[in-house]
């Protein structure tokens, strides 16, 4: 995954240079050791910019997820804080992946940040009025020519890329050039480039259309703005590109409505157990409050349900005060009376309101006993919502744990908008490949019986929706997430026993108990298998099954295997 190239960057900077010049900085902070976040409010809004030189990944733009502020600032986002105020102005430099942001400081001073976003050299410089280097994310000595990057040095800007720009003119290729050698050439020769569309563009050359009028076709697409912001699947690789592409072809997996919110997205697709910031960061810090939410509310509803016990007991002890009633004076705390429930009666304490007559105490009870009976089937029906939205939750972590690329991540990010945990992304993606289902996997039993299984709840949906025919076999990891897995009979009518435990192995394996030692697993028909009505995505009911016990197993060749 490489950084944003410059035509990216010029769509985001569009949208940056409308929204963001004099804005006040409410906050600056640094969420990991080579991102900043700037904290902006201006025109009533408040906005958060990214700037990330995180080899692979560095980029600007804006960000609506939520991200780490560390207790005690590093040493240069500390600095940042003590001499930067107002942000005044952001500029690209032509054809080049770096961005000046100027800054107004206390006093008058005047300070410009450099963003240079050039891959593994990347780096945040802060510049002064007198070209000297205040300070940088990364101080680097000099060395083989080139000038040092220190406090107090004049500030050099990395030499400009070769190659004309697009605004100077068009240029038109030589002649006799393959697709590879047109594709070198508009990346050496073009500026702003971009590998994807430079492989776009030498495709319509090499189709037969003119270089020059290709060239110049696009030139007019970038000046006016003919964007689509949009994560587009080439050769099984998510790629975020700017322009819809004219030649090649490739699956859309999400269409945006700006450049920063796909951007978000599209970077936010590295999930490894070191990223505890950024999109995919902030789910799992999400589904980690709202799990430890639900269990407490699971455990409020228990309580009301063990209440439920006591019901009963009030209703016995109205009727045992109201028979002996002759016993009680105004006043009392409790009453001791015989229990003629019991054989033979045994003395009871009745707890009494003191403020009440005997003859209301009584009715006091009754009316708890009525109102305990009234509330227990709202209490079943809270704790059936509460357990199955575990249920789906616990999926989603599941889900998060096992996705690979940007489809699956995105698939898993558009669920959690949809049922409305992240507040206002669902608006933000507003196009989805239509084909096939992100997350679907197979694989052949040693019998050569097809398995597929999904490892995310709109997997999981599709293959027991879609995939499972009524005899076909159905295996799900017993009483804990996990994937729907189906084994497809077709017309061969019983399936061996050693397919049948090969199935229920993987379904042991692509769930939450893979690293145990033995799971049990369902078994059943598909027949037995249905999705009730409004149900949660991956949430299923099994009218009868059978159990198997195995040892999970994980299918080192499912990779490739996609739907």
């Amino acid at each position: 995954m490489a950084g944003m190239d410059s035509l990216y960057m010029e769509s985001v900077l569009a949208k940056l240079q409308e929204v963001l010049p004099g804005s006040r900085i409410s906050k600056i902070y640094q969420p990991a050791a080579a991102e900043l976040i700037f904290k902006l409010w201006n025109r009533g809004s408040t906005w958060r910019l990214l700037l990330s030189c995180e080899p692979g990944r560095s980029r600007l733009h804006l960000i609506e997820g939520s991200y780490p502020n560390p207790p005690a600032p590093p040493r240069f986002c500390q600095l940042l804080r003590a001499r930067l105020m107002a942000l005044t102005a952001l500029e690209q430099l032509p054809g080049e992946r770096i961005v000046r942001l100027s800054f107004a400081g206390a006093g008058g001073s005047n300070y410009q940040l450099h963003a240079e976003l050039t891959g593994r050299s990347a780096n945040l410089i802060l510049v002064d009025e007198q070209g000297r280097v205040v300070d940088a994310l990364k101080r680097i000595p000099a060395e083989q020519g080139k000038a040092a990057i220190l406090p107090g040095e004049i500030y050099q800007a990395p030499q400009p890329l070769t190659g004309q720009l697009l605004d100077n003119g068009i240029l038109e290729a030589p002649d006799g050039l393959d697709a590879s050698a047109l594709e070198q050439w508009l990346l050496a020769g073009v500026r702003p480039m971009s590998r994807l569309i430079a492989k776009d563009i030498s495709q319509q050359v090499v189709s037969g259309q003119s270089s020059r009028q290709v060239l110049a076709d696009f030139a007019e697409r970038r000046l006016s703005r003919d964007t689509c912001f949009a994560i587009v699947s080439l050769e099984d690789r998510p790629q975020l590109l700017p322009f819809k592409l004219q030649a090649l072809v490739g699956k859309d997996l999400a269409v945006f409505t700006s450049a920063s919110v796909g951007a978000e997205a599209y970077y936010g697709e590295f999930m490894t157990s070191s990223d505890q910031h950024g999109p995919a960061g902030e789910m799992r810090a999400l589904l980690k409050k709202t799990l430890k939410k639900l269990k407490r509310r699971q455990e409020r509803i228990l309580g009301d349900r063990r209440a439920l016990g006591q019901a009963d007991d009030l209703r016995e002890q109205g009727e045992l005060l109201l028979a002996q009633l002759h016993r009680v004076r105004s006043g009392e705390k409790s009453i001791t009376i015989d229990n003629y429930y019991l054989q033979p009666p045994q003395p009871i304490t009745i707890a009494l309101d003191p403020r009440l007559t005997p003859q209301k105490n009584a009715e006091r009870l009754f009316r708890s006993y009525k109102k305990i009976k009234r509330s227990r089937e709202h209490i079943e029906r809270r704790l059936i919502e509460t357990e199955q939205e575990l249920l789906w939750l616990e999926g989603i972590s599941l889900a998060l744990a096992e996705a690979q690329g940007g489809e699956e991540f995105l698939a898993i990010r558009n669920e959690l908008a949809e049922q409305g945990l992240l507040k206002g992304k669902k608006a933000n993606v507003v196009q989805r490949g239509a084909k096939g289902v992100a997350g679907v996997r197979k694989t052949v039993s040693p019998g050569g019986f097809g398995i597929c299984w999904g490892v995310n709840n709109r997997a999981n949906d599709y293959v027991t929706k879609n995939l499972c025919q009524a005899e076909d076999l159905w295996f799900h990891a017993h009483e804990m997430p996990g994937c729907h897995l189906v084994l497809k009979r077709g017309d061969r009518g019983d399936v061996p026993e050693e397919d049948q435990l090969f199935a229920a192995s993987l379904a042991a394996g692509y769930s939450r108990g893979k690293n145990d030692g033995i799971v049990t697993v369902m078994v059943t028909k598909g027949r037995w298998v249905a999705k009730p009505k409004g149900a949660k995505p991956g949430l299923v009911t099994v009218r009868q099954f059978q159990s198997l016990r195995v040892a999970p197993r994980r299918d080192t060749g499912d990779t490739g295997a996609r739907e």
